[in-house]
């Protein structure tokens, strides 16, 4: 993960203004013992693809999340850039490390964000989704998370 925020760092001397890619992380999730990396593409003007994996060890749970949004750019700024909203759905199996139990987490989400330019390649969004969670029964969930990226 320190790699990834050094490199993060290190190539910020592309314009981000027409830019198509985006690799992000949220660097506070390590201290908790989750680690993660996605991936976010623009499809079209102001609509974009993203996939994001996180690996998780913490307490007694050990798994992993796959990912995948679609984003509706809503401002006028240029790029992957300013307020969005969109769809996701993930897939999370985690395992317990006291009675090897195994639970299989689907969930279905309404995504609502925004997406800043830090400097030239430097990102920084945070997003709120709320939608259901399906767990032995569904249940509403609502998420909040921020992630920092290096757009090119």
């Amino acid at each position: 993960m320190e790699k990834i925020l050094f490199l993060v760092i290190t190539f910020s001397a592309i314009n981000i203004f027409g830019q198509k890619n985006i690799i992000k992380a949220n660097p506070v999730s390590p201290f908790f013992k989750i680690y993660n990396i996605g991936y976010e593409r623009e499809t079209k003007e102001k609509q974009s693809i993203s996939l994001s994996l996180y690996d998780y060890n913490f307490s007694n749970y050990d798994g992993f999340l796959i990912n995948s949004e679609y984003r509706f750019y809503l401002s006028k700024k240029e790029g992957l850039r300013g307020f969005f909203i969109g769809p996701s759905v993930f897939y999370s199996k985690l395992e317990s490390n006291g009675d090897l139990k195994k639970e299989n987490i689907y969930a279905v989400n309404v995504n609502l964000g925004q997406q800043f330019s830090l400097n030239s390649n430097l990102t920084f969004d945070y997003t709120f989704a709320t939608g259901y969670l399906y767990y032995n029964e569904p249940l509403l969930s609502v998420f909040i998370s921020f992630s920092l990226g290096y757009a090119f």
